[in-house]
């Protein structure tokens, strides 16, 4: 960190993709990375930089999400899915955005928009475990218990398949585990 430090003194520009991308992948330091990448930004206003290959909105969406700042994540996974969508259409947004963009509208009790976002994912990838697992959750809020264990129960499925999420160096932060998708069918689904 004091050499990443030391980079950002010498030559910001280059050094602050990299470093916003560490502090928020690998330090957990969502605030300072936050600046570090709003910084970068700030370079090239009139361009969706994409440091390390992921999307600048999306990044700072992830940023915002982990500090509780939902509708302030919102808006930038919205400027990702807007900007992609228009200039290489829809298939090209990262599907994981969708599902992290369900994930804030939950936190902000937008329940049936939540529920479109994971039904997005999922139809841009139907082995994506992550959205049909979150969208269980969503249904169990909304008293749609039947419909919710069906979607753990292919959640579950699809994570003992292989199709799960996953980085051996990161823990993602839609990551989910065979063990909480267990729990909550044992919690809601009684005849499963």
């Amino acid at each position: 960190i004091e050499l990443l430090d030391k980079a950002m003194e010498l030559n910001p520009r280059d050094t602050s993709p990299y470093y916003g991308w560490v502090l928020l992948y690998y330090y957990r330091d969502y605030e300072k990375a936050l600046a570090i990448l709003e910084q970068f930004d700030a370079y090239t206003p009139d361009f969706d930089d994409a440091p390390m290959g992921e999307d600048i909105h999306y990044l700072k969406g992830l940023c915002h999400m982990q500090m509780q700042h939902y509708a302030q994540a919102l808006e930038e996974f919205n400027l990702y899915i807007s900007h992609t969508s228009s200039t290489n259409g829809e298939d090209y947004v990262n599907v994981y955005t969708f599902v992290q963009k369900g994930r804030c509208q939950a936190h902000l009790g937008q329940i049936e928009e939540a529920a479109i976002s994971y039904k997005k994912a999922i139809s841009h990838y139907e082995n994506c475990a992550e959205a049909y697992y979150y969208l269980g959750l969503n249904q169990v809020r909304t008293g749609d218990i039947d419909s919710a264990c069906t979607n753990f129960t292919l959640a579950r499925s699809l994570i003992e398949k292989g199709y799960k999420n996953s980085d051996p160096y990161v823990e993602y932060f839609h990551e989910i585990y065979i063990q909480q998708v267990d729990e909550s069918i044992t919690e809601n689904c009684a005849d499963e």
